[in-house]
């Protein structure tokens, strides 16, 4: 199973995810997940976590350094379909509030379309 698919839509940047994002695992995502974000292009990364039933301290940690990092660079940053499992870990760790979580793929219209401050 692939941990890591990325699809990318206009300035959408869709990386879904798949399996536990923990341990050894989070620096394969990591990497994927990072060149993603430098596409030039890349607007908007959304991390598709309906396929992961359980992240650590390390995938929540690699999803709050993205976070930062996109809105360092300018770039939205979404999760999208977070699991029930990952949800309540994140609300454990107070820290479900600090993401924009998008619940289903109908509310990714919009996103992907180009930025028009990139094409002036």
């Amino acid at each position: 199973m692939e941990a890591l698919r990325l699809t990318r839509r206009g300035r959408l940047c869709l990386a879904a995810v798949a399996g536990e994002l923990a341990n050894e695992r989070v620096a394969a995502v990591r990497c994927g997940l990072e060149q993603a974000l430098e596409e030039p292009g890349c607007g908007v990364l959304v991390v598709d976590l309906a396929g992961v039933p359980f992240l650590d301290s390390s995938g929540i940690g690699l999803l709050v350094s993205l976070a930062a990092r996109a809105k360092a660079a300018g770039c939205g940053f979404y999760l999208l379909e977070v699991s029930p499992q990952v949800r309540k870990t994140l609300e454990l760790v107070q820290l479900i509030s600090y993401f924009d979580v998008l619940a289903g793929r109908d509310q990714l219209a919009g996103l992907e379309a180009p930025d028009p401050v990139a094409e002036a």
